[in-house]
């Protein structure tokens, strides 16, 4: 999944030849075969246009890595809900694996097209589940209509893992002192007193700071709340050694072990949704107050927009997932061509619009068109 990171480095330059082809894809079966049928015709059609405005030797050059990946089996094997893939002079090709379903097109212009991209990076974009026991640690990415597991990489995916063998016979030898004589005290060997539970809850303690160290370097700067989904008694271990900046105060109970990642999904996103819409709600509130008031913090045209864009001056950006605006904008003079439809050379400007604001570290919502505040196609709310 790409990340803010990847955005910025897709809208660095600013050249001519560059393919912006996005498609829904089917996670396995036999339809995943269509999904390559697809994406061949999206090349075809970014060949011919590349071939009018570049000729034939260049183009064939830029798509050359997609063909490349129609070849590729097992990343074929291997898809989400969405796929987005990236061609250029520079950078070759760079493919992200989607979990949202995207509009099928392909768009070939001076700078990538990045605003499908937009809602795994916004404020209501994605968010964490991190599934913890002492025999399982897995880490989901989600989004309100999907969920994905992530590859571990280096975290310690058990107890035992993490603190060794030598930890887990004196916990047996713990839990046969215990039993002797009735085998009662099976059960409580982390909910006791004495040595032995002390020992073990430092040990689970040594166990989270590594899960807790890799879940950090693996999300690195991506935002989004992490839910906690651990029985009861690990939930606050886990808590108390976290480092994490995001995680939500309420949590997933139960053993998570045997839970499919679903039904984890449909827990999490009724944790984190009250938190986006209440988030998301603030910001409309701010617009439409400022918009009443006449303060001249906000707008919903795109000409003033689009100048605030480049000069840092938008604090928040609405923006239409559904909508395009074909033009071209020169920010030194701040010159607005606008058409009914693309044209060579032409940019989404409302694309631009939300790339630029992204840039500058602004804030972001990428929304259908009848969530829009006042239902226009772009909105902006200004830092001054």
């Amino acid at each position: 999944m790409p990340d803010i990171r990847d955005v910025r480095d897709l809208i660095a330059e600013s050249t001519p030849g560059r393919v912006s082809a996005f498609l829904p894809t089917h996670e396995a079966g036999a339809a995943t075969r269509q999904d390559h049928i697809r994406l061949s015709n999206l090349l075809d059609t970014a060949e011919r246009s590349l071939v009018e405005e570049l000729g034939r030797t260049t183009a064939r050059r830029i798509v050359e890595p997609g063909r490349r990946l129609l070849k590729d089996h097992d990343f074929w094997l291997h898809q989400s809900r969405g796929l987005a893939v990236f061609l250029g002079p520079n950078i070759g090709l760079k493919d992200y694996r989607l979990p949202i379903a995207v509009r099928e097109r392909v768009i070939v212009s001076d700078r990538f097209h990045v605003k499908p991209l937009l809602p795994l990076l916004s404020g209501d974009g994605r968010f964490y589940i991190l599934a913890l026991s002492q025999a399982r640690v897995r880490l989901f990415v989600a989004s309100r209509d999907s969920i994905r597991e992530l590859d571990l990489r280096d975290i310690p995916d058990s107890l035992r893992k993490a603190v060794g063998y030598d930890w887990e016979q004196k916990t047996l030898q713990f839990h046969s002192a215990g039993t002797r004589g009735g085998g009662a005290g099976a059960g409580s060997v982390f909910h006791g007193q004495g040595a032995g539970a002390d020992d073990s809850k430092k040990e689970i303690q040594r166990y989270f700071r590594a899960v807790d160290a890799g879940v950090r370097d693996l999300m690195g700067n991506r935002r989004g709340p992490v839910v906690l989904a651990a029985v009861d008694y690990l939930r606050p271990i886990y808590r108390l050694v976290s480092k994490l900046q995001n995680l939500h105060p309420e949590g997933i109970p139960g053993n998570p072990d045997r839970r499919p990642a679903e039904e984890l999904h449909e827990q999490g996103w009724e944790l984190v949704a009250p938190v986006f819409e209440a988030k998301r709600g603030e910001a409309v509130n701010t617009y439409e107050e400022f918009r009443s008031t006449g303060s001249g913090r906000a707008s919903d045209e795109l000409e003033h927009i689009l100048a605030a864009v480049f000069r840092g001056q938008v604090e928040t950006l609405f923006v239409s997932r559904d909508d395009e605006a074909w033009g071209r904008y020169e920010p030194q003079t701040e010159e607005l061509l606008l058409h009914d439809q693309q044209r060579t050379g032409d940019s989404d400007l409302l694309d631009v619009a939300a790339a630029e604001t992204l840039n500058r570290h602004g804030q972001i919502y990428a929304l259908h068109r009848d969530e829009m505040p006042g239902g226009e196609r772009i909105a902006a709310i200004y830092r001054y």
